[in-house]
């Protein structure tokens, strides 16, 4: 009789043994959407026809040079490394080449595709602390998990041999640190800003994207000195004193050079020792490519010497430049082409354009790898984006009051962070991606959550039993939906009929193959 009140109160508690209890729940759930079967298919798709080939060189230790930061692909040559599947296979051929169409026979992708997928279901745990750290409240947590762990286009990319798991992975890492500095009341100490730093760096040597997340260092510092900030604004337009305002003015000046000394560094030493590791790997020059190396570059490749540090500076240099002037050579986007799967990001949030990754003709049916993501979970997001934005503009604008104010300043933080991270996309003169959309997706999702929490949040700390009907509808409806798009997913074959089914919408511009 007493059991019922005793398992309530255990699972609306918020004690760190019942949070770890979650936190392993929401794992072997990822476990089991990311990682079951992730070898499969064993052939080549999308970017994993770049990514495995320079996985190769470092490897055979060839020299090279990428489009991104190196951390990505060293995990996926890391990946192969520890499990060595392939031990038995000839992969010369595989490191003369920065694009291949084909790999050798028998060949296992579970080394390559190892770290992406981990990182990518561990990141699931990330997102449930974030929900955590904003809530405090394990149940509602744990639902708002399930728009990470049941989108459709976030696994069907993270189980490749991509970057972008691992990229969001840290990107998740450091906004965990970023709330989790928000919790205490006390002085924040060095080691808040430092980690942060590391994560951020991290993220930023797989995808340099990543930058979007610098500014939250300047909202942890503007959140720390916050009552210092309105006795500035009240000095300036309030009391106009002038004296008084310069005073408030130096402190906080003062105050931001020592957050930068406790970040910028930890952000810079990850890069540069990532770079490091990267070049040190470069033991010999490919045959007709040297990446437009320096003769300097080329000269200590040759000696033997990539691991000085001499040397370093001129090696670093040139990555740089490379990564530059890559993608002057990036094709723009091309609207006329009906074969193009680049889409302009104004079409992002409503899913186009979707990618058909891989397809396969079997017994009278077609399997597909399609990105394509969980509608139900990007109309949450959207809804989320649609709502932040009326009520930020709302307290600016029309003044209307503000009912939490760390809320409001969290859903302000995020709908920031979107609106950048699709200006800045907006902006670039090439051709890019529907998965380039997958880190502002996290982000929209976590403001529907933020919103949610903010109308609802005296209902839910009252326990209100239509709240969480109505939660548990939308969870129903997340889980319902992707499994009816997970043949897409998981690369299981649909018949014509089956595959029209699922083209909801216009705008994902999906094909069928005949």
């Amino acid at each position: 009789m007493n059991l019922l009140p005793k398992v309530r109160n255990m699972l609306f508690s918020d004690k760190k043994h019942v949070t770890a209890g979650f936190a392993l729940v929401i794992l072997i759930i990822s476990f089991f959407t990311f990682f079951v079967g992730y070898e499969r298919p064993a052939a080549l798709f999308w970017d994993e026809n770049y990514h495995i080939p320079s996985a190769e060189k470092y490897i055979q230790g060839k020299m090279f040079m990428e489009c991104h930061p190196p951390l990505g692909k060293l995990l996926i040559a890391f990946g192969e490394v520890l499990l060595s599947p392939n031990k038995t296979i000839d992969k010369s051929a595989l490191a003369q080449t920065d694009y291949t169409a084909s790999v050798p026979g028998n060949l296992s992708f579970a080394g390559y595709r190892f770290f992406p997928v981990l990182f990518a279901m561990s990141g699931a745990v990330f997102f449930f602390l974030i929900l955590f750290f904003i809530s405090k409240n394990n149940i509602l947590s744990f639902a708002g998990s399930f728009l990470y762990l049941f989108d459709n286009a976030l696994i069907v990319h993270f189980r490749g041999a991509m970057l972008d798991g691992i990229q969001l992975f840290f990107i998740l890492a450091a906004i965990v640190c970023f709330l989790y500095s928000l919790q205490t009341e006390k002085k924040l100490k060095w080691v808040n800003y430092a980690v942060m730093g590391i994560f951020t760096g991290l993220a930023i040597s797989v995808k340099l994207n990543s930058a979007i997340i610098i500014p939250l260092f300047v909202f942890l510092f503007g959140y720390e000195y916050r009552t210092k900030l309105h006795e500035l604004y009240q000095h300036l337009f309030i009391d106009k004193s002038i004296k008084k305002a310069f005073g408030k003015f130096f402190f906080l000046c003062r105050k931001s050079l020592i957050r930068i000394a406790q970040s910028v560094p930890a952000v810079i030493v990850v890069f540069l020792l990532v770079f490091f590791i990267h070049t040190s790997l470069g033991q010999t020059l490919l045959p007709g490519n040297t990446y437009k190396a320096s003769p300097a570059y080329k000269e200590a490749v040759a000696k033997k010497e990539p691991l000085s540090l001499l040397n370093f500076p001129v090696m670093l240099f040139d990555n740089l430049y490379y990564i530059s002037t890559y993608h002057e050579g990036v094709p723009k986007l091309d609207g006329t082409n009906p074969n193009e799967n680049g889409s302009h990001p104004f079409s992002w949030p409503l899913g186009g354009k979707t990618i058909n990754y891989r397809w396969e003709k079997s017994a009278g049916t077609v399997k597909y790898l399609y990105l394509a993501g969980n509608p139900v979970i990007w109309t949450v997001g959207l809804v989320g984006l649609l709502l932040g934005f009326i009520l930020v503009a709302g307290k600016f604008i029309f003044k209307t009051p503000i009912t939490h104010r760390k809320l409001f300043f969290l859903i302000s933080v995020f709908l920031f962070l979107y609106i950048s991270y699709m200006a800045a996309m907006a902006g670039i003169d090439r051709v890019m991606y529907l998965y380039h959309y997958l880190i502002p997706l996290q982000f929209s999702t976590i403001l529907s959550f933020l919103i949610f929490f903010y109308i609802y949040r005296e209902n839910i700390k009252e326990k209100n039993l239509k709240v969480f009907v109505s939660i548990i509808l939308i969870c129903f409806m997340i889980v319902k939906t992707f499994l009816f798009f997970s043949p897409l997913t998981y690369y299981k074959g649909l018949t014509t009929t089956q595959f029209k089914a699922r083209e909801w919408s216009e705008y994902w511009r999906m094909k069928h193959v005949e």
